[in-house]
């Protein structure tokens, strides 16, 4: 009964293209056990047992034998390569860093999220024993695979939720199909869009002709920070007006450096830049709590407030300065603003841009999520958004009228905000997404969330990049993840390919809603964004989008 019910599932599977949730189920399912002798797949009443030594005999490129063998049989052609693969791919992640990460709430619930599918032989949430296991392989001679978890799980078994785990694989594939329908929707859409009009077109993601200068200011808020916020500004030379400004947030475990190469370029084209570091999510901050070399917690909670605050603050304090420093004097337009933020970075600039926090809608979400930890491997953002339920202050509304239009890369909005958070959004927005970013997919925290907006609002742009990541468009570092060693492959292509394209197009933005430059307005369209991409990049750019499209 056990087989036939397993062999009609994942037929069923099949026919709805699984492959990428078969290699979650197995990465996920054969994650812990090695000192564990078996895995114990249970369908209700029913068990069958995979040996974990068939397992390690697959991975070494000998053919499946067993339970294991059956179960291959059924998967489509070419799976069996990858899972073999994935079984061996080593991650570099240090035993410190897990166990920094396991003691986070957000990692607390990612490990509960897999204990919950992954549970002990008495079939108790095997959340601490897969902790164990992540830290001993990390360790270990072997390093962090798949295989050598499997060693290191504290236990003569594993017991896995086989319909559990078919549930989380059908979800997770209806996922990637209804995403693969939206961008080949959006596809169309942007192809249909009749190619701008631009004389003479300049190539804007090219330098600038105007000279500029750097300074290093800091400033105070201790209702924000106890600590001086230390704040970059690229000021333009020599013009005959003040300079409209930019500010820059970054995102998560970054610093103020993630975006000099936009804020030099925006600069070179008559902009004031503005680019503090958000000490108390920076990646110093970051980097000292998972070394332990710094006894300050990363509050996120109190971030998610006083980072959209920050942003006033910061016009303020800029004001103050230009009136009494007289290398500002005259320098910057601080009623003509716009804002640009990544990932956390752009939550920061919607919350600042006039997008409400939902805080009613935002709990429920959060115990819905607490009841079936699961969903959150499925969007790690709802981790980060859930720190808002425990925020110091039930503020919604962060709004400054000196802000003229908003850039939002790569954020996370669908809890925090939700469809009443974003349809109160009234200026110029550009939302970008990336269709390979794992952190905040592109689905469920850009492309929905921008339907939710105001339809009558004809400035606003959704720009997907297609084989683009969360990071591609950072900076030039040793470490372009920030504070996290991130593998490569979640890196993706090299995110200098993509940068030129960003420069081009926030230029674009920036001139024709910041510095009321209406002839750049054809610049945002996608026949002159097509132009400015680099392979393997590609990018569709859309004016509107319904929640049914």
């Amino acid at each position: 009964m056990y087989n036939q019910r397993l062999s009609v599932a994942l037929r069923q599977s099949a026919r709805l293209k699984w492959l990428p949730g078969l290699s979650l189920f197995f990465s996920l399912s054969t994650t812990p056990t090695l000192a564990a002798e078996q895995v114990n797949l249970t369908f209700g009443s029913t068990t069958q047992s995979i040996s974990t030594s068939d397992l390690e005999s697959f991975a070494q490129g000998r053919e499946p034998t067993g339970q294991l063998a059956t179960i291959l049989r059924l998967a489509p052609a070419g799976s069996p390569a990858q899972i073999r693969e994935f079984l061996q791919r080593r991650f570099d992640f240090s035993p410190g860093l897990i166990t920094q990460f396991a003691s986070t709430k957000s990692g607390q619930s990612v490990f509960r999220g897999l204990g919950q599918l992954m549970r002990t032989p008495d079939n108790q949430n095997g959340q601490q024993a897969l902790i164990t296991a992540f830290e001993q392989a990390a360790a270990s001679p072997q390093g962090l695979t798949m295989l050598n978890i499997l060693r290191q799980f504290p236990a003569p078994s594993l017991q896995v939720d086989g319909q559990t785990a078919l549930s989380t694989i059908l979800q997770f594939n209806q996922q990637r199909r209804t995403l693969t329908q939206t961008l080949t929707r959006l596809q169309q859409q942007a192809a249909a869009a009749p190619p701008a009009e631009i004389a003479n077109p300049v190539n804007l993601s090219q330098p600038g002709p105007q000279q500029w200068q750097k300074l290093t200011l800091t400033f105070v808020e201790p209702r924000l920070t106890p600590q001086p916020v230390p704040v970059d500004l690229y000021l333009p030379q020599g013009l005959p007006a003040p300079a409209p400004l930019i500010v820059i947030s970054h995102g998560f475990a970054s610093d103020r450096s993630t975006f000099a190469y936009l804020a030099e370029h925006l600069a070179s084209y008559g902009f004031a830049v503005a680019v503090p570091d958000f000490v108390g999510t920076s990646a110093k901050r970051v980097t000292g709590f998972l070394n332990q070399a710094d006894a300050e917690r990363i509050d996120l909670p109190r971030s998610l407030i006083s980072r959209p605050l920050g942003i006033s603050k910061l016009l303020d304090e800029l004001e103050k300065k230009a009136k009494t420093d007289p290398a500002l004097q005259g320098k910057m337009n601080l009623q003509q603003v716009g804002l640009l933020g990544q990932s956390l970075g752009g939550y920061t600039v919607l919350a600042a841009g006039g997008a409400t926090l939902d805080f009613a809608g935002l709990k429920q979400s959060c115990r819905n999520l607490e009841a079936n930890q699961l969903q959150a491997l499925l969007d790690l953002s709802v981790l980060f958004q859930c720190q808002a339920t425990s925020a110091p202050s039930v503020r919604t509304n962060f709004v400054d009228p000196r802000i003229k239009g908003v850039i939002a890369i790569n954020p996370f909005t669908s809890l925090v905000f939700g469809k009443q958070g974003m349809g109160q959004i009234k200026l110029p927005v550009m939302m970008i997404a990336s269709t390979n970013d794992l952190f905040t997919p592109p689905l469920q925290q850009q492309i929905t969330p921008f339907s939710w907006m105001n339809p009558a609002n004809s400035s606003q742009y959704l720009v997907v990049y297609s084989a683009g990541t969360h990071f591609s468009f950072l900076g030039d570092s040793k470490d372009p993840a920030g504070a996290f060693p991130v593998p490569s492959e979640l890196i993706g292509p090299d995110p200098a390919l993509a940068r030129p394209s960003l420069q081009a197009l926030s230029t674009a933005f920036f001139l024709s809603y910041i510095a009321d430059q209406s002839q750049y307005l054809p610049y945002l369209s996608q026949s002159y964004a097509q132009t400015m991409v680099r392979k393997p990049f590609a990018i569709d750019l859309v004016k509107s989008l319904t929640p049914n499209q």
